[in-house]
Order: C-alpha cells, then sequence, then structure tokens
C-alpha cells in the first residue's frame, strides 16, 4: 500500500477573459479583490510574480486608456491594447 508523505496545495484558477474591455477591467479588479487579504495565496507574493498593488495600478492605467480610447483620438486604441496585455499578462502571472 502506497502512502502519501508529502501533500502539496495547488491552487488552479481559470480566466474566462471577456472580449470587451470594460467587462474585462471588472473581471481583473474582482480576481485582484478575491486574492486581497486571502488565506489561500502567500504574502508576500514569490519574487517572479506582480504584487496586487502593481497589478492594480496597471488595471488603473488600462481604464484611463480606455476612457481615451472612447474619445477615439489617434493612436489611443493601440495604447489601450497595449495595456490590456499587461494587465492580461500580470493575471496570467497570479
Amino acid at each position: 500500500m502506497n502512502t502519501i508523505k508529502n501533500i502539496i496545495k495547488r491552487i488552479i484558477a481559470v480566466l474566462n477573459i471577456p472580449a470587451r474591455i470594460p467587462q474585462f477591467i471588472t473581471k481583473a479588479k474582482n480576481i485582484v479583490l478575491m486574492m486581497t487579504n486571502n488565506p489561500n495565496f502567500p504574502t508576500p507574493f514569490p519574487s517572479n510574480t506582480p504584487t496586487l498593488a502593481t497589478v492594480s495600478a496597471d488595471i488603473l492605467a488600462l481604464e484611463t486608456a480606455e476612457s481615451i480610447a472612447l474619445t477615439k483620438a489617434k493612436g489611443a486604441v493601440e495604447a489601450r491594447d497595449v495595456k490590456k496585455s499587461l494587465v492580461l499578462k500580470d493575471l496570467y502571472a497570479l
């Protein structure tokens, strides 16, 4: 009979990322909210993971870029997409 000597606790999350930017921002904020002060996530974070404060700042930058993109200013959509990819990268890293 085999016995397990070490139990490894893993957290698996599935990011069901919405395509629309407003829903994406809401989802990202909810992920950060659910991870804040959650005992299942280590604090401090590992060095290769962005902090929740960094992710929150990136989400705020995305919100700002989205509001500028809604004005249809030249180059605003591309700038917003760069911010979105940064937030997405942060969420995957978390």
